[in-house]
């Protein structure tokens, strides 16, 4: 009597290791493309970076993104949301070095006022310690030397 297929159940084997290797691999390259973040090259950075110092703080429109990215892509790898986020934030960078840079300052005039004070009173008191060394007294004389 055949009843075409047997009941018997599937048995699915596992994976030799380097088959689990390479799915493993395969997934982790692919979560890391997908997550990649844009990082300009030193001529992209040099060029955004030259266009922000001669006054473009933001791309009048569309088509300037697309020209700004057209050109950059000469340098590598280039999307235009890039172009966009790129002069979006850099005002905020631009913000935050310039109050690093004026904390950075604060703390040195700070530190050099203290230092300015720590000579002023170690003066003080070399200038009387000397004064004294000038016209020591005996105390057993009672007196002057």
């Amino acid at each position: 009597m055949d009843r075409g297929k047997s009941a018997v159940p599937r048995v699915i084997l596992p994976l030799s290791v380097e088959e689990s290797t390479r799915q493993r691999e395969l997934l982790q390259y692919s979560s890391v493309v997908e997550s990649r973040k844009w990082k300009p090259s030193l001529e992209q950075k040099q060029i955004l970076e030259s266009m922000w110092a001669s006054g473009t703080r933001k791309p009048p429109c569309e088509a300037r993104i697309d020209e700004i990215t057209s050109h950059l892509q000469l340098y590598g790898k280039v999307e235009a949301k890039n172009v966009y986020y790129w002069f979006r934030n850099e005002g905020t960078r631009e913000k935050r070095r310039k109050q690093q840079s004026e904390a950075i300052n604060s703390d040195c005039s700070a530190q050099s006022n203290q230092l300015e004070n720590r000579v002023n009173v170690d003066g003080e008191e070399e200038e009387a310690q000397r004064t004294l060394e000038l016209f020591p007294l005996h105390p057993d004389r009672g007196g002057l030397l």
